[in-house]
Parts: structure tokens; C-alpha cells; sequence
């Protein structure tokens, strides 16, 4: 499930029947996959429009670390240090 968020989230254009049939293989039903597919999708925008206008982490939130690590990707000016990833199968 985790490799399929990753997909979803790094190549998007990549996911397709193939990990959908994977998933209910594993046991999830359609309702989960569902799920998992909004929850990506929604997080993925959150972080795309805290990105494009250029939203940093507050004092209190600094002192998250899951939230630091999650902002971790970014350079020092902001920008997102990733160059490309490739994402596991299923």
C-alpha cells in the first residue's frame, strides 16, 4: 500500500489497473483503495500549494519532527531538493 502511495505521489501518470489488482490481491477492498487514493491525492495538493506559495514550517511546528522531516525535501532556499525518485512496486 505504502509503495502505491509512493507512485501515486511521485508518478501519478504511472499508476494504473496493474497496482489496482495488486492491492485487492493483498486483501484491500475497493473501498480502501479508494481511500488511499483520496488521502494521497489530498495531502498531495496540501503540499503542493504549501510549496508553490512558499509556506514555511512556524516556531511551534520547528519543533515537530515529523513535521521537519517531512518538509526534509527542501533546500535551504525552499525549493524541493529532489531530482527524481523512482518508485517501488506493490
Amino acid at each position: 500500500m505504502l509503495a502505491y502511495v509512493e507512485l501515486l505521489t511521485l508518478t501519478p501518470s504511472a499508476a494504473g489497473e496493474a497496482q489496482v489488482v495488486e492491492l485487492r490481491r493483498l486483501g484491500f477492498s475497493d473501498a480502501a483503495i479508494f481511500e488511499i487514493v483520496m488521502v494521497t491525492a489530498y495531502y498531495s495538493l496540501r503540499c503542493r500549494m504549501a510549496d508553490g506559495l512558499g509556506v514555511e514550517l512556524d516556531a511551534s511546528a520547528q519543533r515537530d519532527t515529523a513535521l521537519v522531516e517531512a518538509f526534509a525535501y527542501r533546500d535551504q532556499a525552499g525549493r524541493s531538493a529532489r531530482t527524481a525518485a523512482t518508485p517501488r512496486s506493490p
